[in-house]
């Protein structure tokens, strides 16, 4: 007879029968499972999940009753989600993406209203009705503004390249070239600044500091050859106090962006007086003398009256056509003029 054929005590038959009843899957034990699965499949399949930059809070609430594995899987779009929005708002939080669209339809508002601004303003051009001549930001802007340096610009480099050709070697023809520089800055930048349509806003300020920052290195610039006149003892310590105060006077302008204009203006006529401290001198320099001193003194007075238009904002000679900037304009041309013939002479001198 087999030892295992029947259990010995009754205590082990109902032990081993409770153990195949278990291991023994039933119907319901299997449902569960296929339910289970199909609960974990379906989000991917059906239902997938939406991105973040569409939907924000959807996204959350989904990523939240997700698998964690799935969660682990949208880490890095939300992550991407999230610096997008920081970078938008400069240092914006996780509940700040509401601002962020409000951002963006702000900014399509606004772009549909430049470009209809820009559409009435043609069509009010065609039809002959825009009577205050505008540019494309809505400032006003003369018809005639930027023309004057911009005639002045090839004029200036045909002068200023003769006046190095014919300088002396040596220091002379590196202050002429120096001098040359600063001049056709002063005209060609400040030509594509009045003529030039600019439709943004950033770009049109950034060469409005570089228009102003000019007319510092301008000053700088036309005393280096005058300086040249003076004794040799004070030819360095003069440029040095002179291009210091501008490089002063240009930071001060980049740091205070919307000073007024009247305190840039004293600032531009107080370092364009300076030279005439060096009026006695220059008087009696070999290689300067009277006829010097009244051209320095003639191109200061037409910057000064140019500049005093400016800050005043008047005269208003032809509206619409030749204002008070164009006057500014005009002055700055004047004194450029009188200033280069003066440094003509002095160049051209033979005790130079």
């Amino acid at each position: 007879m087999p030892v295992n054929s029947t259990p010995t005590s009754g205590r082990t038959a109902p032990r081993t029968s409770q153990t195949a009843t278990a291991s023994m899957p039933t119907a319901a034990t299997t449902t569960a499972i296929t339910a289970t699965v199909a609960t974990n499949t379906a989000p991917a399949q059906d239902k997938p999940m939406i991105s973040a930059k569409q939907q924000p809070h959807q996204y959350r609430r989904d990523l939240d009753h997700a698998d964690p594995a799935v969660r682990r899987e949208s880490t890095a779009d939300r992550r991407a989600a999230d610096l997008t929005a920081m970078k938008r708002l400069g240092s914006a939080t996780h509940s700040d993406r509401a601002s962020v669209r409000d951002l963006d339809q702000a900014r399509k508002r606004r772009r549909t209203a430049r470009k209809e601004l820009k559409q009435a303003k043609r069509e009010a051009i065609r039809r002959g009705l825009a009577i205050e001549p505008t540019d494309y930001l809505g400032e006003h802007h003369p018809r005639l503004r930027g023309w004057l340096h911009a005639i002045m610009f090839p004029l200036c480099i045909g002068a200023t390249v003769t006046l190095i050709c014919l300088a002396p070697a040596g220091v002379p023809k590196l202050a002429c070239s120096l001098y040359a520089a600063t001049s056709m800055m002063l005209f060609g930048i400040s030509a594509c600044l009045h003529l030039i349509h600019w439709h943004s806003r950033r770009k049109h300020d950034a060469m409005c500091a570089i228009d102003y920052s000019n007319i510092f290195l301008t000053i700088a610039g036309t005393n280096t050859p005058i300086a040249l006149a003076l004794p040799r003892q004070l030819i360095w310590p003069y440029l040095g106090i002179i291009w210091g105060l501008c490089i002063v006077g240009i930071v001060t302008h980049a740091v205070w962006k919307k000073g007024p204009d009247w305190f840039f203006t004293i600032i531009y006529c107080v370092l364009g007086l300076a030279v005439s401290v060096l009026l006695p001198l220059l008087w009696h320099a070999p290689a300067a003398g009277p006829a010097v001193c009244w051209l320095l003194m003639a191109g200061g007075a037409c910057y000064i009256a140019g500049a005093v238009c400016f800050a005043l904002r008047k005269p208003i000679l032809a509206p619409g056509w030749f204002e008070y900037h164009e006057v500014f304009h005009l002055g700055t041309l004047l004194g450029w003029s009188c200033h280069c013939v003066a440094v003509y002479l002095v160049m051209l001198s033979p005790a130079l």
